[in-house]
């Protein structure tokens, strides 16, 4: 299971990845729920030129790529 984000542009991005690692954290935080980490963490932007992949792990993904 993976974990997505949609935001408007890529300007957001920061915001979504933010928003998905602080999930992250909390999904990974009660050892008694023994949940897996998210499979993949990718925010979706409506405008966007490239897909790639930031430091943090995080995916970034324009919808142009995905045929939208």
């Amino acid at each position: 299971m993976g974990a997505i984000e949609v935001k408007l542009s890529d300007a957001k991005a920061d915001d979504g990845a933010r928003n998905l690692k602080a999930l992250e954290r909390k999904v990974l935080s009660n050892p008694a729920a023994q949940n897996a980490a998210p499979a993949f963490l990718a925010v979706v932007v409506g405008k966007g030129s490239i897909a790639y992949t930031r430091d943090d792990g995080v995916a970034v993904i324009p919808m142009a790529p995905l045929g939208a």
